[in-house]
C-alpha cells in the first residue's frame, strides 16, 4: 500500500468514527430524556383507596368508597384501631361523624336533606354536657342543659 491510499483509509475511518460519536451523542441524549419524561411526577392519580398505615403497619386512616354505599369517606383510627372519626357525605350532603373509645357514634355533624345544619350528640350522660346553638348574627337560640 502506498502513503496515498493509508491516508485515504485513515481519514474515510477518521469520519466512519466522527459520525458513530455523533450517533452515540444524539441516541444517548435521546434515551436520557425518554427516561426524564418517564420519571416525571403524574399529576393525576388514580386508586379506589388509599390506606395510611404507621411504624407498626396499623391503619391509622383510610380514604375509599363505602362498601355500601360507595360515598367517599376519609376514615380515621385510634391506637387501639377503632374508627374515630369519619368524613364523608351522607344524602349527598358534608357530614362529620366522631366516635367514643368503644366505637360507639357520638357525634354526628352535617347537613340534612334540605341542607340545614344538623347536630346530633348521642348518649350524653346527665349535667356532662352543654350544647349551644347560635343563629348567623351570633345570638343563642338554645343553650341545654
Amino acid at each position: 500500500m502506498q502513503n496515498a491510499e493509508v491516508l485515504l483509509r485513515i481519514g474515510e475511518l477518521e469520519k466512519r468514527c466522527a459520525r458513530f460519536r455523533i450517533v452515540s451523542l444524539g441516541l444517548s441524549a435521546a434515551i436520557a430524556i425518554l427516561l426524564l419524561v418517564a420519571a416525571a411526577p403524574h399529576k393525576v392519580v388514580e386508586a379506589t383507596g388509599f390506606i395510611l398505615r404507621d411504624d407498626a403497619g396499623k391503619i391509622r386512616a383510610r380514604f375509599d368508597l363505602a362498601a355500601a354505599s360507595q360515598r367517599p369517606a376519609l376514615i380515621f383510627y385510634d391506637d387501639a384501631g377503632k374508627q374515630a372519626i369519619d368524613i364523608g357525605t351522607s344524602n349527598n350532603l358534608a357530614a362529620l361523624v366522631m366516635y367514643d373509645h368503644t366505637a360507639v357514634n357520638r357525634i354526628d355533624l352535617g347537613l340534612d336533606p334540605s341542607g340545614s345544619p344538623s347536630l346530633v350528640l348521642s348518649r350524653v350522660p346527665p349535667r356532662h354536657a352543654a350544647v349551644v346553638v347560635a343563629r348567623g348574627d351570633k345570638q343563642t337560640v338554645l343553650r341545654a342543659p
